[in-house]
């Protein structure tokens, strides 16, 4: 189904777009620099030499650039027409480019911090410059030259085929209640492309040599522009190095040919499905913003497979060629036996280009990459979009949709190939900038799962990192120079402009640091919102600068977010809260601790208090163990809801509520953003309408409602109150057994305490008694407090990492009790090794207090290296 994309007639549009005349700087006007000759018109606006040599400068050749200088031209009468700003001449650009670069001179010879880099070049200038008036077109045009209404957004839901589905398998869609903001940025986007595009096209284009043509301005991922590009085929079965390589039944061979051949913008290189090829894919060539290069497969299968063998400039490696793409391709990398080195899977490297653009790494899946488990971040891991710290960056990186598992260090990686100097020398670098990491699944990344570090402008969104940071504390015998053994699940660092939203991050277990979220030294306007945190052994969120460096963190905003059974709240390093101008802003967020847990909800690694302020407005403190406060006099709590057990150190809050908030299944978050809907406010909550607006909020909360002008509620929910759920009736039942571990985080009770996850640290569930090797019958009993009617049972497996599944009974009844003997009521075979909870129902209703589960047979358990056994996470039953 085609996109529905709705904008205003062209003509209504045009009549918006107005002329510019270029003006040079008087130094200029009495000289004669040819960078100011006008070499065409667009629309009657100047197009200069330098305009496009600036363009050219990005990788592109004549063709492109001019393409490109069409789009530009008509934002900028938009811009112009808008009243963002008056002069968009080329001379009027270069006078702002030289006064800023005197700004930030000035500052660093006064000692002040100056934020981004040292100095700017003239095109990270304009592109820094046009990007933020970009972003304020949009919010002008939406509404009225870009219509939004629920009609379109629904339309453009129903038409963008799997963008909007859950990333488990089997994949389903996600409910537009629940995804309409992304729906909405998303929309908007693209119909703004579609109108730049669409009025470029339209556009008159006048030559310096008189006569006049029409640009199309194509996006890239229409098709190549350039007449005459091949694509190429690659077999290793079948294939001949000898053969053209331009037809599947003539393919190439081997990687060596493939890397020994430049190629031509608008060209793809197809590996077969279901083949693999040993060594390094290193090909040659540029592309062009209008034509790029692309990697890919064809036919039926497996991705194709490139095994580097341990190569350790990576098993996929591009070294300063813009505009390429990779896709679908399945990568490792490593030696074959327990040998680490400095080996990535993925790597795209900018080394002493400048300013390079336009890199798309996306679909592939990356695995076993034995890198050094705390090595560098450029040098370790999966992917790696990498600049040498010289003035060398990318701008145009997207990353997404990616598999990744089993790397050392890292997940994803976009910064420097190499870290160098100190932290004011790290922020005075060339930010890469434009970076979109998304959609992407990490699990057992031995580190970190996604870090930016020196960027500007990236988000980083509706990824999930699983199971990871287990290793970074090793360090490895053939180690670099570089040792870093704390981790984080997602974080930032040097970052002007990052947006962390609707990702999901659990089990993250290092022994340094550990939190699902960081927000770290020299980030200014990080904004981490709309994402799930559970069972990190640091924590929700940290905020870790280092001070007085020039790097504080600015502007830090933590909002809308639901942590689950963390092991802290928000966590300081061993600094105070970040003392940049703009206080860090913790808001609106739910964050659950359970029972027998002793969590901190605030933390210091020094133990000490924080003296700085923050501002700290509209949460649900929620919490059932021994959870401590951090001392914080300076910050500023208001509005938030504390409910639970009561710690001395809990702070006050001028409008404090100590009432039950009314949450529908408070803990029974289970795997995926989706499954947090015990986090909603019941009808009648008194935390619906009760927070304060605090003017910083955003546009909807987690589950994407509105969030207006009015009081907002407190915690991650805004929307209307919701029915009561249907009761957990096995919620605290008395639990008897043929057996039990009762050590270890395995207790009788924690089957019945609403945790569905296994905690290994807290709650991990139920398990029978090991070391029976023999096959054997166990049983699990419940006794509910009185009789209750129902007729169904929902057993929830171990999701542990390295567990998942283990212990589920394969073979069993589910049994009721009437009085006198057990009915059964539903047998089950061959249930396996399940990863998400399964329910069984019945026909009837039964009226009793007593139901069991009871293995059958000499196969009813499953065999695990500590024996027979039968554990679950969590038991429920419902009418």
């Amino acid at each position: 189904m085609m996109r529905i994309l709705r904008f205003t007639t062209l003509a209504a549009l045009t009549v918006l777009l107005g002329t510019a005349v270029v003006t040079p700087p008087t130094s200029v006007a009495q000289g004669n620099d040819s960078a100011y000759t006008v070499i065409a018109t667009v629309n009657g606006d100047q197009v200069t030499a330098g305009e496009l040599r600036r363009e050219m400068a990005r990788g592109s050749g004549r063709a492109a650039a001019l393409q490109r200088l069409t789009e530009i031209k008509v934002q900028q009468a938009l811009f112009r027409a808008k009243g963002i700003v008056s002069d968009t001449s080329y001379a009027g650009s270069l006078r702002q480019f030289e006064q800023e670069n005197q700004r930030r001179a000035a500052a660093r010879s006064k000692g002040e911090p100056v934020y981004g880099p040292a100095r700017f070049d003239e095109g990270q200038y304009f592109r820094y410059r046009f990007d933020t008036e970009v972003l304020q077109l949009k919010e002008k045009l939406a509404g009225r030259e870009l219509p939004v209404d629920e009609k379109a957004l629904r339309e453009y839901y129903d038409s963008a085929g799997q963008k909007f589905f859950t990333k488990e398998s089997p994949r389903t869609p996600l409910r537009f209640d629940v995804v309409r903001d992304r729906v909405k940025t998303q929309y908007l986007d693209e119909s703004y492309r579609a109108l730049v595009r669409r009025l470029a096209r339209q556009a008159t284009v006048q030559f310096d040599r008189g006569d006049t043509a029409l640009i199309a301005a194509a996006p890239a991922a229409e098709g190549p522009a350039y007449a005459g590009s091949t694509t190429y085929f690659v077999d290793s079965a079948s294939g001949s190095d000898s053969n053209n390589g331009t037809s599947e039944s003539t393919p190439w061979q081997s990687l060596a040919k493939v890397n020994s051949t430049e190629f031509a913008p608008g060209d793809t290189i197809r590996f077969r499905a279901g083949a693999s090829w040993n060594g390094q894919l290193s090909p040659k060539g540029s592309g062009t913003g209008a034509a790029h290069i692309a990697i890919d497969r064809y036919g039926e299968g497996a991705k194709p497979r490139i095994n580097g063998g341990g190569n350790e400039q990576g098993a996929v490696y591009l070294l300063n060629q813009p505009y390429w793409e990779i896709r679908n391709l399945d990568v490792t990398n490593n030696r074959g036996d327990a040998s680490r080195s400095q080996f990535v899977g993925i790597k795209v490297h900018n080394d002493s280009g400048g300013l390079l653009n336009g890199v798309l790494i996306a679909d592939n899946t990356v695995h076993d990459v034995r890198g050094l488990q705390s090595g560098f971040y450029g040098t370790n891991g999966g992917i790696a979009v990498v600049s040498k710290m010289n003035g060398s960056r990318w701008d145009g990186v997207v990353i997404e949709r990616n598999d990744i598992s089993a790397v050392d260090r890292i997940g994803i990686f976009v910064g420097p190939a190499w870290q160098e100097g100190n932290p004011a020398h790290w922020q005075a670098q060339a930010h890469t900038s434009n970076v979109t990491i998304q959609d992407n699944v990490i699990d057992d990344a031995g580190g970190d799962g996604i870090l930016n570090f020196i960027t500007s402008q990236a988000v980083v969104q509706r990824n999930v990192v699983s199971n990871s940071g287990g290793r970074a504390h090793n360090l490895d015998s053939a180690h670099t120079d570089y040792k870093n053994t704390a981790a984080a699940g997602i974080w930032s660092a040097i970052a002007e402009n990052t947006l962390i939203q609707y990702n999901e991050v659990y089990n993250f277990h290092a022994r340094g640091d550990g939190q699902g979220y960081d927000i770290d030294l020299g980030s200014h306007s990080t904004y981490v919102q709309y994402n799930y945190s559970h069972n990190n052994s640091g924590g929700f969120v940290l905020l870790c600068e280092i001070e007085d460096q020039g790097v504080d963190i600015n502007d830090a905003r933590i909002r809308f977010n639901i942590s689950q059974n963390d092991a802290a709240g928000v966590v300081l390093c061993l600094y105070d809260y970040p003392k940049g101008p703009d206080h860090t802003d913790i808001m609106n967020n739910t964050v659950y601790l359970g029972p027998g847990s002793t969590a901190a909800m605030m933390l210091r690694y020094s133990n000490s208090a924080a003296f700085r302020q923050a501002f700290v407005y509209n949460n649900i403190f929620y919490t059932l163990g021994n959870n401590s406060y951090l001392s914080l006099p300076a910050t500023t709590f208001d509005y938030n809801t504390f409910y639970g057990n009561h710690h001395a150190s809990e702070p006050g809050d001028a409008h404090k509520q100590t009432a039950d908030p009314r949450l529908v299944r408070a803990g029974s978050g289970y795997i995926g953003r989706d499954t947090v809907d015990g986090y909603k406010l019941v009808a009648g909550s008194p935390a619906i309408g009760s927070g304060t607006d605090t003017g910083m909020l955003g546009s909807s909360d987690y589950w994407g409602n509105p969030v207006g002008s009015g009081a907002p509620s407190r915690g991650a929910y805004n929307g209307p109150g919701v029915e009561a759920p249907t009761p957990n009736l096995a919620f605290n039942a008395k639990v008897d057994s043929s057996s039990s571990v009762e050590c270890c985080a395995f207790f009788r009770p924690k089957l019945v305490d609403g945790s569905r996850n296994s905690i290994s640290t807290e709650s991990a569930g139920f398990s029978s008694a090991v070391g029976n090797f023999s096959p054997h019958e166990e049983w699990i009993t419940l006794t509910l407090p009185e009789r209750k009617t129902f007729s169904q049972i929902t057993l929830y497996p171990r999701n542990d990492p390295g567990a998942v599944g283990r212990g589920f009974p394969q073979n069993f009844h589910i049994q009721v009790w009437n009085g006198a003997e057990w009915l059964t009521r539903r047998t089950v075979t061959g249930a396996g090794s399940p990863t998400g909870p399964q329910t069984y129902t019945w026909g009837r209703s039964d009226f009793t207090d007593r139901i069991r589960i009871i293995t059958a047979g000499s196969d009813g358990l499953q065999l695990t290296s500590e024996g027979y056994l039968l554990q679950l996470a969590e038991m429920e039953v419902t009418p």
